[in-house]
């Protein structure tokens, strides 16, 4: 028996005969096993696949009824079995016409070129309309949309390899078909002004380029990249010869790996030490899981080291958000917009379209997200793929709605311990140098407080100082007025303050000012009470300040009201308490604590005196600079 799905569905026996499938339903179960052949499919599965994510009572009945039909339609060649937890449809690859495609479609890419336009173009001649035609669903519709991407993908190779042998014109008619749907799809635009040229329609072929210019400046704001324009300028040279053929990925609908694999994925940072916690969380955690900690705790280099170590047969995406950077954080629309031009998508306009063809774009791969440095749950959201794509988020915020509202699983990245710490540190200076000086290192680590940013920076000035020794290093970090500007590389930059300020820059109006206050504070943990004395509000805001300093990583609460910042972090602070525009009010409001209170109540101290502000209404620290 043969099963078509790409087009009209059509069952048939080996003499051509049509057997009818006789409800939309019963088609929709049929393709569903179809299309995971020869691989058990759960029931679960089935019903949402058929039925959507809240199947009806009656619909495990329902699919009882048609499993039953379907094994009376079918004859030789093709059984349906039950395999817990579900279903088998077993038959050889050939009987289903998208498994003769996908498995073409491979073999094309990996042959030579004459060999591979056969193999490419009889897949495609197997396509006789759209994927899945008629069928309803989400999970079919994410495979209809996967198969079509693979279409397009082996038509843009078919073509360069055409276009390369000067047979371009064999495929104008689908190349003008393809273009029109996807007219900002600048591989395929190349590839039919090359065509076009080849056909003596160099006119033609010019035109296509200017339309092209003249929409992506109206749609998108951007213009050609280097591969259009370099079409463009072949073409006026007289040049129609194409690279080499790019390799693609088809959906996963046949158990062959993938040809090409999408790396996005920058590599992880030299001297990565430590997190065997972390990442054995990472190993255990489901779809989405969210990496958080303080500024220069490592969270980019664990979520790379993890992702490294991961096999991703279809590739990773990988995307700054730039949520705590010098730049304006991305939008979700611009992020998009790369990875669909990275998928070899299409790009449409609109955030909601954009997502809409990314989940599609994604469905069926086997692939990883990472998505560093976000600022929101916002920011996230767009960009999460659909169920199984695994995505790694990156960010100093605790995103607490991620995981109410998303299920992400939380991951937390605290200082590192002594033992990870010193192994960082050899791993970019050499052992021999510290297991010289066993005392300074203990003292340089205390003074870094176990954070991988301040550890790197201290390990880059001991690597450009070869003859120095580490005790020397270590004097300068014992000072505390100095500490912080040791601790920052010559272009200002990059350094435990700079990253502080990052993430301190945009707190709201009272977090900013307690921050502030904490530097005026003897010691490194504060309770309650002393920080409603320092800043002079009300406890419920100091209460609620403190939240939101812990939200960003910036401090921890301990038991009874109290809470505790890193040394690195209070030097910060204390800088921020030095700066001209923060007045010494609060120092003055804690020596006068007690019948000063009163005395303020009953108006024996001015609640306000001329030209001295309070310090609750100074501008948030992000207003500076350090």
């Amino acid at each position: 028996m043969r099963l078509t799905l790409l087009g009209t569905f059509e069952l048939r026996t080996d003499d051509d005969r049509l057997v009818p499938v006789a409800t939309r339903k019963r088609r929709e179960v049929l393709a569903a096993l179809a299309l995971e052949l020869n691989r058990v499919v759960p029931t679960e599965t089935l019903l949402t696949a058929v039925w959507g994510q809240e199947p009806p009572p009656a619909a495990r009945s329902a699919l009882q009824g048609h499993i039953a039909q379907l094994r009376k339609d079918f004859g030789e060649g093709m059984r349906l079995i039950t395999r817990p937890p579900g279903y088998v449809l077993q038959a050889a690859d050939d009987a289903i016409d998208v498994h003769r495609f996908t498995n073409m479609v491979r073999q094309g890419l990996a042959a030579d070129r004459r060999t591979a336009v056969d193999l490419l173009a009889g897949a495609l001649d197997l396509w006789h309309g759209p994927a899945l035609s008629g069928l309803g669903g989400d999970r079919l519709g994410e495979w209809a949309a996967a198969l079509h991407d693979t279409r397009l993908n082996a038509l843009e190779v078919l073509s360069e390899h055409l276009v390369a042998l000067g047979r371009g014109v064999e495929r104008l008619a689908e190349l003008r078909e393809a273009a029109r749907q996807q007219p900002f799809r600048e591989s395929l635009v190349r590839l039919l002004m090359m065509a076009l040229y080849q056909d003596g329609q160099q006119a033609e072929a010019l035109a296509v380029y200017h339309r092209t210019r003249a929409a992506l400046a109206e749609e998108l704001g951007v213009d050609p990249g280097p591969v259009l324009r370099g079409a463009y300028e072949a073409i006026l040279r007289g040049e129609t010869g194409a690279g080499p053929a790019r390799a693609i990925a088809a959906p996963a609908v046949s158990p062959a790996p993938a040809e090409r694999t999408l790396t996005q994925l920058p590599a992880p940072p030299r001297g990565f030490a430590g997190r065997a916690a972390e990442l054995t969380a990472l190993d255990a955690a489901g779809d989405l899981v969210l990496i958080t900690g303080p500024a220069g705790v490592g969270k980019t280099a664990l979520a790379l080291q993890w992702a490294q170590r991961q096999s991703c047969p279809d590739g990773v995406l990988f995307a700054d958000l730039r949520g705590f950077s010098t730049d304006e954080p991305a939008a979700p629309a611009e992020v998009l917009a790369g990875f669909l031009t990275a998928l070899g998508a299409d790009v449409p306009a609109g955030l909601d379209a954009r997502a809409a063809a990314y989940r599609s774009a994604l469905a069926g791969r086997s692939m990883l997200v990472v998505l560093d440095n976000a600022s929101s749950a916002e920011q996230v959201r767009p960009l999460l793929p659909g169920a199984g794509v695994r995505t790694v988020v990156t960010s100093r915020y605790r995103l607490d709605s991620l995981v109410v509202g998303e299920g992400a699983t939380p991951v937390s990245a605290g200082p590192l311990a002594a033992a990870d710490a010193t192994a960082l540190l050899a791993a970019l200076v050499g052992t021999h140098r510290l297991d010289r000086e066993p005392d300074a290192v203990r003292r340089l680590l205390a003074a870094c407080d176990g954070l991988p940013l301040a550890l790197r920076i201290a390990a880059a000035r001991l690597a450009t100082r070869p003859n120095e020794p580490v005790s020397a290093l270590a004097d300068r970090l014992a000072d505390e007025s100095t500490r912080l500007s040791v601790l920052r590389t010559d272009d200002q930059a990059t350094g435990v303050a700079a990253a502080l300020t990052l993430t301190s820059r945009h707190l709201p109006h009272a977090p900013a000012h307690l921050l502030r206050c904490l530097g005026r504070h003897t010691t490194t943990t504060i309770t309650l009470v002393e920080a409603t004395m320092l800043t002079g509000l009300p406890a419920t805001d100091v209460r609620e300040a403190f939240r939101t300093l812990e939200a960003c990583h910036l401090l921890t609460e301990l038991p009874g009201d109290r809470y505790v910042t890193t040394g690195l972090t209070h030097l910060y602070a204390r800088d921020l308490a030095r700066r001209p525009e923060v007045t010494d009010l609060p120092v003055r409001r804690i020596r006068l604590a007690g019948p000063a209170e009163s005395r303020e109540a009953r108006g024996e101290i001015p609640a306000q005196r001329p030209g001295v502000r309070r310090a609750h209404n100074r501008p948030p620290v992000g207003a500076t600079s350090s």
